[in-house]
């Protein structure tokens, strides 16, 4: 965007050094957008839109689970970038380039074909 004659402060990414507005989208495996969140604010960081928004993953749940069900098979997950961490619904990639298993190293490259 153009430097704005008003709000300049709330649109300033002070990491990039530029006026912004941030949104956040959940891609679908077939390429549809699931969820769509913004615009927010240049300064806020990602994990901050995901908590802000919120909705995309209070509906994680998966049909037909309750709270006896496994963790790992009670929600939809979604696989995020390094900077959201990991919780039951979000997965991220292996980090620690020189540390990570065959096995590590395969999982991320195919989750970052998608």
């Amino acid at each position: 965007m153009c430097r704005p004659t008003w709000f300049q402060q709330q649109a300033f990414n002070g990491h990039k050094k530029y006026h912004v507005l941030k949104y956040q989208i959940l891609g679908l495996p077939n390429g549809l957008i699931g969820h769509l969140f913004g615009p927010q604010e240049g300064r806020r960081n990602d994990n901050a839109l995901a908590a802000i928004s919120g909705k995309a993953l209070n509906h994680a749940d998966r049909p037909g689970t309750d709270e006896n069900t496994p963790v790992a098979e009670r929600y939809f997950q979604i696989f995020g970038d390094p900077a959201y961490g990991v919780s039951p619904v979000i997965l991220s990639p292996f980090s620690g380039a020189g540390d990570r298993t065959e096995e590590e190293q395969e999982w991320n490259n195919i989750m970052s074909q998608g």
